[in-house]
């Protein structure tokens, strides 16, 4: 190929010498390259003008002034233009988020021949998956300037830049920190973010494929066990980052079985409480009259006025703070009838009688003689105690006497 102003000159001559001018070929070196040298000649046959050089510049001979111009003499081969590379760099994103990738592509051409075959070295290394090929994957920790030197044989080399913008991603902060609840109990979890920019919008999820972009967030697992919600916080920007918690779901004990023995319960007797449940556990009973206990079988000595009346009620705290829905049973304390026996301290002589007579109830029952009345008459042989029960319908009570006898003094003889 001619340089542009010896082209030009070529023209000239043609213009100025020449009727036309017919395209001059290489007929003994191919390809044309820098530097070679061969024999030049119109396609047109003789005779025609000549134009010979041996320094790199035709020159218009007078040989003839028919047809053409032909070169007739070997000469030195202008120097050919020299080709160039140009390269040019574009991205998938230019804008990521830190931890995110992008996909550098450099695209490259030749200007004014070369072989098409092209070599690339790409700068700085860091966070690049190749640095010689035209497409390498990037992964920058931060904002990044990649630089591309492209080359291609003897051609002139190409660069170009550019940078990859890095954003951070939110950094998210759950509270609690793993919390630990009851069956049947919630927690409220928040999430915030820093770092990013702000503002920030939030989505929890947990289980299979429960969601929600409520924030805070109501958590309330319904099964014992270790539940895991995790929240994705996305700023502005569209980064994200996410936070994972736990939730330790503590089994809660059953309300416990309750049980009062005697019942109802006569003001003279012993109440004995019971709730059934794990010995290790701890137990806490309220009831009537202010009555509190810690037992799990608590009781209640008499006398038991009618104020201990009431529902009692216990609730079950397991070794893990859990506790049970409240365990009842009701108790009635009934009165204990008020009894005595008249005379209190009865003394006969022997062969006497006496009369008993009990109160203080409805209904009455002696042990000696089976009766079922109030007052006896009795006329025992030798100091006796008589003992009756007295019964008010609900509650019964006994009570005893001693009767006295005195022997009869001898007839005086």
């Amino acid at each position: 190929m001619l340089k542009r102003n010896t082209y030009m000159k070529y023209i000239v001559y043609c213009l100025l010498f020449t009727v036309y001018c017919l395209p001059v070929f290489a007929q003994t070196v191919t390809p044309i390259y820098i530097g070679a040298t061969g024999n030049y000649s119109t396609m047109a046959s003789s005779p025609f003008w000549s134009i010979s050089s041996s320094v790199g510049e035709p020159v218009v001979t007078t040989t003839s002034l028919v047809g053409g111009i032909q070169l007739t003499q070997g000469f030195q081969q202008p120097e050919q233009m020299q080709c160039a590379v140009k390269v040019y760099i574009d991205t998938t994103f230019n804008t990521i988020c830190a931890g995110e990738q992008d996909t550098l592509v450099a695209t490259a051409i030749t200007i004014g021949g070369g072989s098409g075959t092209y070599s690339f070295l790409w700068s700085p290394s860091s966070g690049l998956s190749s640095t010689t090929i035209s497409n390498p994957v990037a992964t920058p920790t931060a904002t990044t300037t990649y630089t591309v030197i492209v080359s291609s044989s003897w051609c002139v080399s190409d660069t170009d830049s550019i940078t990859i913008t890095v954003n951070p991603k939110p950094t998210v902060i759950i509270t609690p920190a793993g919390p630990t609840i009851c069956n049947g109990q919630s927690t409220t979890l928040t999430a915030s973010a820093t770092v990013g920019s702000a503002p920030y919008t939030y989505l929890w999820q947990w289980g299979v494929s429960d969601s929600s972009p409520t924030n805070p967030l109501i958590a309330s697992p319904l099964l014992p066990g270790i539940h895991t919600y995790t929240v994705t916080a996305t700023d502005s920007l569209g980064c994200t980052g996410i936070k994972t918690d736990t939730v330790t779901v503590n089994p809660t004990p059953a309300a416990p079985t309750v049980t009062a023995n005697p019942t109802p319960v006569c003001s003279s007797q012993t109440l004995s409480l019971f709730a059934g449940g794990n010995t290790l556990f701890s137990y806490s009973w309220s009831g009537p009259n202010s009555y509190t206990s810690t037992n799990q079988s608590p009781t209640i000595p008499p006398p038991i006025t009618t104020a201990y009346t009431g529902t009692y009620s216990v609730t079950i705290t397991s070794l893990s703070g859990c506790t049970s829905p409240v365990g009842t049973v009701s108790v009635t304390v009934n009165p204990t009838p008020t009894v005595s026996i008249s005379p209190v301290s009865p003394t006969i002589c022997k062969g006497n009688s006496a009369t008993l007579t009990a109160s203080g109830g409805t209904s009455y029952s002696w042990w000696n003689n089976s009766s079922t009345t109030s007052s006896i008459t009795v006329s025992p042989t030798q100091n006796t105690t008589y003992t009756v029960t007295v019964s008010n319908g609900k509650c019964s009570k006994d009570a005893s006497v001693l009767v006295t006898v005195n022997s009869v003094p001898a007839t005086p003889g």
